[in-house]
């Protein structure tokens, strides 16, 4: 399968340059604009432009176009079909798509003409889009940022300054309408020039962040409006069940853990329906068609749709693929724990211990703590004597066993501190 992929990937007709020979695709290489994401990301899905025209401002959300490279039924289309995803973990990837068709034709990358398809909209009074439309365009990405913007040229940060208020407005139309908005840890495991696992703190306290975050979802939601006002099927994302806030105080070292046991789960159907914990009426994942399978096929029925062309997925196709989908990305996530089980071990063997934790669960005899750095619930043996543990006891721990090639890591409790803070490093 992988040979046929790369015999394709050799067939693959050279991207269009120029706007004329781009055909319909609108030509919006003029715009500033800039990609934001990891600094390592070799697949740059999405970008975006803000600007001032006939005395209104306007934005425009880029997401790599695809499909046109990537047609169905063909031999990369099955490759990137039995893959469903682009795997991270953290010493490398397993993309979903040859990275030379990605860094030659699809990523976004800075200083080239790419393909797009692009969210269009006036901004209103209000600072909130107005309406939206859909258009194939062409691109040209001036600047990749950082999400701390370190780096970043002038109008670059002032760009991203100037859409605070946007993103801002967008999240607070989404709490209106019931939106559960969790501000959530996002520690990454990342591989040293030595060799060594290092944590990370996620990129999710900066406000660069809080703006891709908001787009794509605009993005996504106006995707998946689309699709419906079409009557397409399509990958949609539901989540019909009544949510309400977690209960418990975000400042509670134990909120991330209480908060994602209580969100119901998400549903990936063939038909539209609400999302609930996102506060939208209909959400299709369309903003990373690089990297994940259904996000492609959405992307494919929305350019059928602008062209008035006959949708290449009909819903049993689409029934089809989400079952594929499903089991191709427990299969990922299996691998992915698997990896990062045995990179936290090593990670645990060589850090300087005792860490501040707090007991997660109480079971019978078996325990287990959160340690927040790792955003992580391990296992946990209770100390020799002393009173019983409860839940949200805060403790120091260190390793009782540490065995990387058996992806195994038991914390052991030194003692309750209820006065430590489990934020703290140690």
């Amino acid at each position: 399968a992988a040979a046929a992929a790369w015999d394709a990937l050799a067939r693959v007709p050279p991207a269009p340059r120029g706007a004329a020979a781009a055909g319909a695709d609108e030509d919006l290489r003029a715009l500033y604009t800039v990609a934001i994401d990891d600094p390592e990301t070799r697949e740059v899905d999405d970008a975006f432009s803000l600007w001032d025209e006939d005395g209104a401002t306007w934005l425009a959300v880029h997401i790599a176009a695809v499909a046109p490279a990537v047609p169905p039924g063909g031999a990369l289309d099955r490759d990137a079909r039995r893959r469903a995803t682009t795997v991270y973990f953290p010493d490398g990837a397993v993309p979903m798509l040859p990275l030379a068709l990605v860094q030659g034709r699809l990523s976004l990358d800075a200083e080239v003409d790419r393909q797009a398809v692009s969210l269009v909209t006036r901004l209103g009074p209000d600072g909130l889009p107005g309406e939206v439309r859909f258009t194939p365009s062409r691109v040209r990405v001036a600047r990749r940022l950082a999400y701390d913007l370190e780096g970043a040229p002038p109008e670059a940060r002032a760009l991203v300054e100037r859409a605070g208020p946007l993103a801002a407005a967008l999240r607070a139309r989404r709490a209106a309408a019931g939106a559960v908005l969790l501000a959530l840890p996002q520690p990454k495991l990342r591989i040293d020039e030595q060799g060594e696992p290092a944590l990370l703190a996620g990129h999710t306290e900066h406000p660069a962040a809080a703006l891709v975050s908001e787009l794509m979802v605009l993005y996504n939601a106006e995707l998946g409006r689309a699709l419906a006002a079409a009557g397409l099927p399509a990958p949609y994302r539901t989540q019909p069940q009544p949510v309400a806030p977690p209960a418990g105080d975000p400042a509670d070292p134990l909120y991330p853990v209480q908060a994602r046991r209580g969100l119901p789960p998400t549903v990936v159907a063939p038909a539209p329906g609400p999302h609930r914990t996102m506060g939208l009426a209909c959400y299709v994942q369309g903003t990373s068609p690089i990297r994940r399978y259904g996000d492609l096929v959405a992307q494919r029925q929305l350019l059928a749709h602008l062209r008035g062309e006959a949708a290449p997925h009909d819903r049993a196709a689409i029934e089809e693929l989400l079952r594929d989908a499903s089991q191709a990305e427990r299969r990922a996530g299996r691998a992915v724990d698997d990896r990062l089980s045995y990179w936290l071990a090593r990670w645990a063997a060589a850090a300087a211990w005792p860490r501040p934790a707090v007991v997660s669960r109480v079971d019978g005899g078996r325990l287990a703590c959160y340690l927040p750095e790792a955003d992580r619930e391990l296992p946990l043996r209770a100390p020799p004597h002393g009173a019983p543990l409860a839940v949200g006891d805060r403790v120091r721990v260190r390793p009782w066993r540490c065995e990387p090639r058996r992806r195994e890591v038991v914390l052991e409790a030194l003692a309750p501190e209820p006065s430590i803070s489990a934020g703290a490093t140690g």
